[in-house]
């Protein structure tokens, strides 16, 4: 017979071994939902800059499991929209891929290996005015907002970048330096155009008063890497982009150079230290501004979540490392970056727009080596259809030289035969 004294004995067991898997499930959902389900992702201290090129520059990098990639591809872990660069949680209608860079191509056009569609209505932003998309030309940097996947895209809005448009004011052919609102150039070979891009020129066509406008990047010791020149007429417009380093009544200066405006027809908050980009006239070789824009401290104002940009590593204002004038909070485990080192960066940016960087490039273009950059200089953009430079022509294949027939003779005749 069975003794009832032991039941409650056993049902105290029971209970209390249901009691210890309830710990358990708790302990694991707790594990895997702390830190709101997100992979961690550490940065290391950042040491300081140096300016001259060739010297070893430590910038953060990123340690533990890897977030979302150069494409906006989401991993397994954090979930998020793929394609736009959008991110989960982020707020609605902001997302798609915003890129810096030189086109190096068309058929649409070619910008940081990104193949950027776009309507053939599409207005241009260029200097102070639009254009259409038949003034894309090789070499020009252009600043692009797109949608898509992968690195086929297509463009919502798009500008043609200058750093400085105006008269020389200096200029040494042998050197291939020249001198705008005391902006260097370096002047490769190769990147000069004349007659709106129909021909393209020698630097010894180019002369003191002549109107140039200039596309490229700036390296860290502030000149300006050309990748595209064109000769204009006298009456365009000019342009000058940098940084403000001074305020007065009549007017301030940016990279040192004096610009006349008046206090009332300049932002009322305008101040030393923010970038701006000033169109107008030149008048007894000073910029008289009609139109002044202050460049947003966020790349695209924060419209977009993925970012590719082209620019030479140099010092960011807070200390770290930035290329162009975007600053870099992350990078790549094992990247190795030199100040003056021309790059590009792809990766995703944040609400606050800090800059991840997820892929480290080369560029395509190779200043170094100009003579190989822009065959086809002059090539205008065709929509639907791309343009590549022409095939080399193959060699002429020219018939070998008729050889004489071999002339038959008779053996020599033995004695006695």
């Amino acid at each position: 017979m069975a003794n009832h004294s032991d039941r409650p004995n056993l049902s105290a067991l029971f209970a209390g071994c249901l009691a210890f898997f309830a710990l358990l499930a708790l302990n694991g959902c707790a594990g895997s939902l702390g830190g709101g389900g997100a992979p961690a992702a550490s940065v290391t201290g950042e040491a300081p800059v140096s300016e001259p090129a060739g010297t070893a520059v430590k910038v953060a990098q990123m340690s533990g499991r890897p977030g979302i990639g150069g494409t906006g591809k989401p991993n397994d872990k954090s979930p998020g929209i793929g394609g736009t660069g959008q991110v989960a949680g982020a707020p609605p209608g902001i997302g798609g891929t915003g890129i810096v860079g030189t086109v190096t191509g068309f058929g649409s056009i070619l910008v940081n290996g990104f193949e950027v569609d776009y309507a053939p209505d599409l207005p241009i932003t260029f200097k102070d005015r639009k254009v259409r998309p038949d003034a894309l030309r090789i070499g020009q940097v252009v600043e692009v907002e797109a949608q898509g996947s992968g690195n086929r895209l297509r463009a919502n809005r798009l500008a043609i970048r200058h750093e400085v448009a105006g008269p020389i004011e200096r200029i040494d052919p042998a050197r291939r330096i020249a001198v705008v609102f005391g902006q260097r150039i370096e002047i490769p070979e190769g990147v000069i155009s004349a007659g709106n891009g129909s021909r393209a020129m020698k630097i010894g066509g180019l002369g003191v008063g002549d109107h140039i406008d200039v596309s490229g990047l700036r390296r860290a010791d502030g000149v300006i890497a050309a990748s595209r020149i064109d000769k204009t007429g006298p009456g365009a417009a000019t342009v000058l982009r940098g940084r403000v380093t001074a305020t007065g009544r009549t007017g301030f200066s940016v990279n040192g150079v004096r610009i006349d405006a008046p206090a009332g027809s300049r932002p009322r908050t305008l101040a030393s230290g923010q970038d701006v980009q000033i169109i107008g006239t030149a008048v007894g070789g000073r910029l008289r501004a009609r139109r002044i824009d202050q460049l947003p401290l966020r790349p695209f104002s924060g419209r977009v979540r993925r970012l590719s940009v082209e620019g030479y590593v140099r010092r960011a204002i807070s200390g770290g490392v930035a290329v162009g004038r975007v600053p870099i909070t992350q990078l790549p485990a094992r990247a190795n970056l030199r100040a003056g080192q021309r790059i590009i960066l792809d990766g995703s940016l944040d609400a606050r727009g800090r800059f991840a960087a997820k892929r480290l490039r080369a560029p395509r273009i190779d200043l170094r080596r100009p003579g190989r950059a822009p065959a086809n200089l002059n090539t205008r953009p065709t929509p639907g259809r791309r343009v590549i430079p022409p095939a080399p022509r193959p060699p002429v294949q020219r018939a070998p030289w008729p050889r004489r027939p071999d002339t038959f003779r008779a053996p020599p005749r033995r004695p006695g035969r």
